[in-house]
């Protein structure tokens, strides 16, 4: 505990400084564009690490950390320069408190001529008509009226990103996910950059497009329509997620939706469709940084026009995959493929573009888009780009950098990817609340000793007591007759190695839900009561871990530590000391089970989360740290490391992958009798 918290307020004054400086060396939009992307890659790194080393604190303590961290660096970076977005921001806003329509004429037209400031002066595409909605226009005339200057904007959106991150945190609470998980939007880059340092307007769509998922989590369903509706009069791109978020909201939610979205542009009916116009004209003679856009065009060839057609197909055939999702009640699934779609088939993509997805990967981590968090700052080389050639493009190296870690690790989660869609596509695992009720606690041992005898008492103090223990040891060896007061226990003998053990307990189980419990772990005593809640308010989850904290303050171990939770919580790949839990049902119809006598762990939870939503609680148990000895540690860590790799890499052959589990079962216990 005392390591996370001294890891934690180091990372926050790093990341502080880090920011600060960045402030320092922005102090004009088009300034130090290699230094900016460097500082900002290193921030991300640092941000996306201090997911994994939140100190294990009450609720409240959990979210004053990541708040006061966010607002750190929020505030050290409010010293850089604004977009030049902000300049059109504060020359509109203020033509529309004056009423003066900016939808009738481009900026540079002499109508404006009076109106011009030195605002007007430093905006960019003045040839261009105005895209913003009345709404957003509203909101800049109120801003405005703070202050005219850009810091007015930054302070606002500032303000407006806090609330964002949270909602985030209210959203995961309800959903007992993972509070860390909030520090993949907080502590971004993405948002950072884009809204206290730059002043993109974005956030006050995000936030009211996140505060509607929000409301549908409640069942607020008219509350729910009225921010979806809102956030579409804001930025009229969001309308696409129309259907993910008001199909289930009923009339009242359609209703609210339809008013809060159509009213601002009915008092403005013309100005609407000069906007609308505007839209039309900015995204389509406009190419910037898309990705599938640059692959048609720089590896292809294609022409642009073909290229965006393309595209554009591509994202309807996204969209489509959304809605299905949408069907099936997966709102998250898509909302990712369908605001996804968008950001990755568009023409155009500017970094703060990803903050319209990057909070609902907060809430459902995809490896892929949190690595764009870490690159997206290499966006900032366009402007040293375009000092030293005079073209606003990403130089050629610096577009692939961008886009390349989400493309390989995308390919890397392919395969996976590609079962569990046609896993669901023929059967959509769907469990009703009252199949929570009823546990049975698995536990595979070499042996019953004093260390099982205690475990089992402590099983029996929990706050929501497991109806069944399962204790299963080798065959030939003793089978003790224990007894409790609290659950039915029963001891059983299987073959050789945990799966066969695990495999049998499960089949000899009495009750809808298994926890496979290793003789070392000690769980806290609201570990089941904690996995009910998340499985009544997660009812597409069928399996998943709780986590697992050793028992000694070392700072290798915390390193093991952080690697299992990314393990399990991006890459859905859980290790048995992580306390694994899954349907019963689900366990035996679907073949999740495997009598491999090594890696049956990862087997299993690469089959759970093929077959439906699998969820790691980071609700840690205890375990010993005495198989990591100080003489052996990285032994046994480049060991494991080998074995994992190695099974990953067959992943195209279960017959491959049981035999390489034997040779694994043959050479690790080989070592430890060595010992």
């Amino acid at each position: 505990m005392r390591l996370r918290w001294i890891a934690w307020i180091l990372c926050t004054i790093l990341l502080t400084l880090l920011y600060y400086v960045y402030g320092q060396y922005a102090p004009e939009f088009n300034a130090h564009g290699r230094i900016r992307a460097g500082l900002g890659v290193i921030a991300g790194i640092i941000g996306i690490g201090m997911i994994f080393i939140l100190p294990k604190v009450s609720l409240r303590v959990s979210i004053l950390l990541i708040l006061f961290s966010s607002l750190c660096v929020r505030l050290a970076v409010l010293p850089a320069a604004a977009s030049d977005d902000v300049n059109r921001y504060l020359w509109e806003g203020k033509l529309y408190a004056q009423g003066i329509s900016p939808f009738e004429e481009v900026a540079a037209h002499e109508i404006y001529t009076e109106q011009r400031d030195s605002y007007w002066e430093l905006m960019n595409h003045r040839d261009k008509p105005t895209a913003y909605p009345p709404l957003s226009l509203h909101s800049f005339a109120l801003i405005n009226a703070f202050s005219y200057s850009p810091m007015s904007y930054k302070v606002a959106f500032l303000l407006a990103d806090l609330f964002l991150v949270a909602l985030i945190l209210a959203l995961l609470h309800h959903y007992k996910r993972p509070l860390e998980w909030a520090v993949i939007y907080a502590l971004s880059p993405i948002p950072i950059l884009s809204f206290a340092a730059e002043g993109h307007f974005d956030v006050l769509m995000t936030l009211f497009l996140v505060a509607s998922v929000f409301a549908y989590s409640k069942k607020w369903f008219v509350i729910c329509g009225a921010a979806f509706g809102i956030a579409v009069a804001m930025k009229i791109m969001v309308v696409i997620a129309a259907p993910m978020l008001l199909l289930r909201t009923g009339f009242k939610g359609m209703l609210a939706a339809t008013i809060c979205c159509l009213a601002p542009f009915l008092l403005h009916f013309e100005d609407t469709l000069q906007m609308i116009h505007g839209l039309v004209t900015f995204g389509s003679t406009n190419n910037f940084n898309g990705l599938f856009n640059q692959f048609f065009d720089d590896i292809i060839g294609l022409d642009s026009q073909i290229a965006n057609r393309i595209c554009g197909g591509l994202f309807v055939l996204s969209w489509s995959l959304g809605f299905w999702y949408t069907i099936r009640d997966r709102l998250w699934l898509s909302l990712m493929f369908c605001l996804g779609g968008l950001i990755l088939f568009a023409p155009i993509m500017h970094f703060w573009y990803l903050t319209w997805l990057l909070p609902f990967i907060a809430l459902r981590p995809s490896l892929p888009w949190i690595c764009y968090s870490v690159t997206t700052p290499l966006y900032f080389l366009v402007h040293a780009h375009y000092i030293d050639t005079g073209y606003w493009e990403l130089p050629q190296w610096a577009k692939w950098m961008f886009h390349l870690p989400f493309v390989i690790t995308s390919l890397m989660l392919l395969p996976s990817v590609y079962r569990s869609f046609f896993h669901q596509l023929k059967k959509d695992v769907l469990l009703s609340s009252e199949t929570t009720q009823g546990w049975s606690v698995i536990i595979p041992t070499v042996s019953v000793h004093s260390g099982i005898i205690q475990l089992i008492e402590e099983l029996g103090q929990q706050e929501v007591v497991p109806d069944e223990v399962i204790i299963v040891s080798p065959e030939g060896s003793e089978q003790p007759q224990l007894e409790s007061e609290h659950f039915k226990l029963t001891s059983l003998s299987a073959g050789q190695g945990r799966g066969a053990q695990i495999k049998s307990g499960v089949e000899a189980a009495s009750y809808p839900w298994c926890l496979v419990l290793h003789a070392g772990n000690t769980l806290p005593k609201d570990s089941f009561k904690r996995i009910n809640l998340a499985l009544e308010r997660n009812s597409h989850v069928i399996g998943g871990s709780l986590g697992q904290r050793f028992d000694q303050p070392r700072l290798a171990l915390c390193f093991i530590e952080a690697l299992n939770d990314f393990r399990a919580g991006l890459l859905k790949t859980s290790f048995g000391d992580q306390n694994q839990f899954f349907n019963r049902d689900v366990a035996l119809t679907q073949a999740i089970l495997t009598d491999q006598p090594l890696m049956e762990d990862v087997e299993m939870s690469d089959r759970l989360w093929q077959r439906g939503e699998t969820l790691h609680l980071a609700h840690e148990s205890q375990v010993s740290a005495k198989k990591w000895k100080r003489s052996h540690f990285w032994k046994r860590f480049f060991s494991i490391v080998k074995f994992y790799l190695l099974y990953r890499a067959l992943f195209f052959s279960r017959v491959q992958r049981a035999n390489l589990s034997k040779r694994f079962y043959r050479e690790y216990y080989k070592q430890a009798e060595a010992k």
